[in-house]
């Protein structure tokens, strides 16, 4: 690492010195005169400028891999190694919260990266708490409506390729109310959606449940993991249920009989115990049971989402370091 970082100065240093020599060169072209008495002077910098070009080459050729333009793991300067990336994959129906997740996780820092129809990608830089390396925060808002889009739009620089995916953590959103928008399309105030949700709330909300049992149905799951999954990558499976905030007042208004406050999570569960058990039961099936996990959360607040996405983060460095640590091993037995 040591010896990379001096190569990686001593190139930094001739790139300079060659765009000075460069500079110079067409400076004497143009000003000296009669050009021909100056020829000497030219030639020796043209010399001096080709002598740089070639020895800025072979101080290029002497980094390692990692550090050079072009490199797998995505796009980075010709200096700088490109950190690992954690790779998070959102699906659930159109208005469900997961736009308003990824505002969430990425206040202040989130960059919108190139996207297709139906995938919305964004990028953010996070320190571990562990060593302090960095790595990128990598998230990808599903937003098709069929599932079949996945194998036909699927970004593969997210995705990576077939038997070699890449994605370390799928978030299924769901939520328990229909978002509510006025005649000009803009969300209505909260006044109007409590209102709204005031009367026969609870089959409202089980309506809605009906609706995300439907989306995210066995044979959806089984094309969504198919294109998705990967053994050796993914280390994350989760169910979180959106807008718990907006049950919890619609709960302390009295429009639920029979369900308090400190009831909500009894509730809810028993509303969502077929996914969660789908959900649950295709990650046994692939081997990764010990990897879901369900919450729930308010996108809107912000409410357990730091939970949610700790946990993700620590079960992904947890991922790299048992990749590095068997790398480390390997090497020693046969290195």
């Amino acid at each position: 690492m040591f010896r990379s970082s001096v190569v990686a100065s001593r190139l930094r240093n001739l790139l300079v010195v060659q765009g000075i020599t460069l500079a110079v060169t067409l400076v004497a072209l143009s000003v000296l005169d009669p050009p021909q008495a100056f020829a000497p002077i030219v030639w020796a910098l043209i010399i001096v400028e080709m002598g740089l070009i070639v020895y800025t080459a072979r101080t290029h050729s002497e980094l390692p891999p990692v550090l050079r333009e072009g490199s797998p793991g995505g796009k980075r300067g010709p200096l700088e190694a490109s950190p690992p990336e954690c790779r998070i994959l959102l699906i659930g129906l159109g208005r469900s919260g997961k736009t308003s997740i990824i505002r969430q996780v990425l206040t202040g820092s989130n960059r919108r990266e190139a996207s297709t129809t139906d995938f919305a990608m964004y990028r953010a830089r996070r320190v571990s708490d562990l060593d302090g390396a960095p790595f990128d925060l990598v998230l990808a808002d599903y937003q098709g409506q069929k599932f079949s889009q996945l194998v036909i739009d699927r970004p593969q620089r997210f995705f990576g390729p077939r038997g070699a995916r890449e994605i370390n953590a799928l978030i299924f959103v769901v939520d328990l109310f229909r978002e509510l928008r006025d005649a000009n399309g803009d969300a209505v105030s909260d006044y109007v959606l409590l209102e709204h949700y005031s009367q026969n709330t609870d089959a409202q909300i089980r309506e809605r449940v009906d609706e995300q049992c439907r989306y995210i149905n066995e044979f959806a799951l089984e094309v969504i993991l198919e294109t998705t999954f990967s053994r050796k990558s993914m280390c994350s499976i989760f169910l979180v249920v959106n807008k718990i905030d907006l049950l919890r007042a619609l709960v302390d208004r009295g429009c639920i009989p029979g369900v308090v406050p400190s009831a909500l999570q009894r509730y809810v569960s028993e509303l969502y115990a077929p996914l969660n058990g789908l959900i649950k039961e295709a990650a046994r099936a692939n081997g990764v049971v010990e990897s879901f996990g369900a919450y729930l959360i308010s996108a809107r607040t912000g409410e357990n989402l730091a939970t949610v996405f700790s946990e993700i983060i620590r079960r992904y460095q947890d991922s790299v370091a048992g990749v590095a640590a068997r790398g480390a091993s390997e090497r020693g037995m046969y290195g």
